[in-house]
């Protein structure tokens, strides 16, 4: 074959380094717009593409007090996806042997309560053991204060089964605390010196430790919130009541070494990983979370990750398996459970090519599902839903009061829906999904809705559109 002209080359070269600049600049422009939208003080982001870094950098301030501009290596607390670490620890600890996600946890830690008998280490990683969401429920009094193990350990024996495992998930950091306990107990060492021994330190993940409110961390970030119009300073949760769950900090350049190691055979084999990468089930139906990560299909695409939240900081993690693609943010300002997640799905929009948001709709084959996804909408406007309209899953997510309270909400920021359009339709094994953009009187959104095979809606999310 001929080379290709020198003219032919440079200019085709230089198309591509102009398309990616244009890309590049398009994701900051999108990050900065959304920090002044929020009052976020500082952000950090990678973005991995293609498995090499596509951009790494920081965005305003680590520290308002000093100044301090943010950058890749700013040390953030990243709250719950210290889980995907818990998670990743324990199976270590199973290829080794030295464990069974299925042993109960009873083998390993003493003087449990006789109604625990029945849960395993593996519903601890999916949430599905029945214990109590918090170690301690949060509140001024507590938030700030350590307590040592024992302490903690006589609080959550004390408390009664939620439901019985393996019967339902619920989110539970307890679930979390327990297996950093497990992990003590069966490495004969803490929960810290494991990660930094067999996760860390191998990686060169220098700035990642346990959080030690004592110690000096160069280039901590500071966190805030915002209130009244204005920055403050949250009380910090004490990282003694949330080992395991969400005590770690780490840098979203440390995280990337994290990220790639997993998916390269760094850490794991490469049956562990995708077990743990594998959604759950209850009864046949998959419940979203693995072992130790949240497992999602967005728009056709399959994400594997774990978001963040503690007073002053949140954080994602999302890998979109398929499209080699990774982005992690962090940031030193409370947003509310689903903000970090949100950006970093239209990140993705930005960088993805089949996940851009179609400007224009697309002719709608079948009517009867966007006539239910109308009625849905309008049903929530005015405060009662049709069940026959949702599957199961949906109809328990969606009783009589949650529908009342996002009926408070359309009125204060929707209004009337004036307009349904179909931008995208995509299969999904039996079922299928469909993204329309809505027009209300005060706002436009996008809804994400997916339909399962009997024509029931299964799962129905939403984003403003100019989100």
């Amino acid at each position: 074959m001929r080379p290709l002209p020198a003219k032919f080359s440079i200019a085709a070269l230089l198309l591509l380094c102009s398309h990616a600049a244009a890309l590049a600049d398009s994701v900051d422009d999108y990050v900065t717009s959304q920090m002044q939208k929020r009052h976020i003080v500082g952000l950090s982001l990678a973005v991995i593409k293609d498995e090499k870094v596509f951009k790494m950098r920081g965005y305003g301030l680590a520290s308002v007090e000093l100044g301090a501009p943010a950058t890749e290596n700013s040390v953030y607390q990243i709250g719950s996806l210290t889980k995907a670490f818990t998670a990743t620890a324990v199976m270590m600890l199973a290829e080794g042997g030295r464990l069974g996600l299925d042993d109960r946890i009873t083998k390993h830690l003493d003087g449990l309560p006789a109604a625990w008998g029945e849960i395993t280490i593996r519903h601890l990683l999916t949430h599905t053991s029945g214990l109590a969401p918090d170690p301690v429920p949060w509140s001024l009094e507590t938030v700030s204060r350590p307590y040592t193990r024992e302490e903690l350990l006589g609080i959550i024996t004390a408390a009664p089964l939620q439901f019985p495992p393996g019967t339902m998930y619920r989110y539970a950091n307890t679930d979390y605390y327990l297996l950093a306990l497990i992990i003590e107990r069966v490495s004969r060492s803490s929960y810290g010196e494991f990660l930094s021994e067999h996760i860390f330190t191998p990686l060169g993940m220098t700035a990642t430790r346990v959080n030690d409110p004592w110690e000096v961390v160069p280039g901590r970030a500071n966190g805030y919130g915002w209130e009244r119009d204005k920055f403050n300073v949250p009380p910090p949760i004490h990282p003694s009541q949330t080992l395991g769950s969400g005590n770690l900090l780490s840098t979203v350049a440390d995280l990337a070494k994290f990220d790639a190691a997993l998916k390269g055979g760094g850490l794991l084999k490469k049956t562990s990983l995708d077990e743990m990468w594998a959604p759950a089930q209850i009864n046949g139906a998959e419940i979203g979370y693995g072992l130790g990560w949240t497992v999602y299909n967005y728009r056709g695409h399959k994400i594997v990750g774990h978001g963040g939240n503690t007073p002053g900081f949140a954080a994602q993690l999302f890998r979109f398996v398929g499209d080699k693609t990774s982005i992690i943010v962090l940031c030193n300002k409370t947003w509310g459970d689903d903000a970090p997640y949100k950006l970093s799905l239209r990140l993705a929009t930005k960088i993805i090519p089949d996940l851009a948001i179609p400007a224009r709709p697309i002719t709608d084959t079948d009517p009867q599902i966007t006539q239910k996804v109308r009625l849905l909408a309008e049903g929530i406007s005015e405060g009662k839903v049709d069940p026959a309209l949702l599957s199961p899953r949906l109809r328990s997510a969606l009783p009589p009061d949650v529908v009342q309270r996002l009926k408070q909400l359309y009125d204060q920021q929707k209004g009337r829906l004036k307009s349904l359009a179909l931008l995208e339709e995509k299969a999904d094994g039996a079922d299928r999904l469909y993204m329309y953009r809505a027009a209300f009187e005060k706002e436009t959104v996008l809804y994400y809705v997916k339909v399962t095979g009997e024509g029931e809606i299964d799962s129905f999310e939403q984003d403003p559109e100019d989100e």
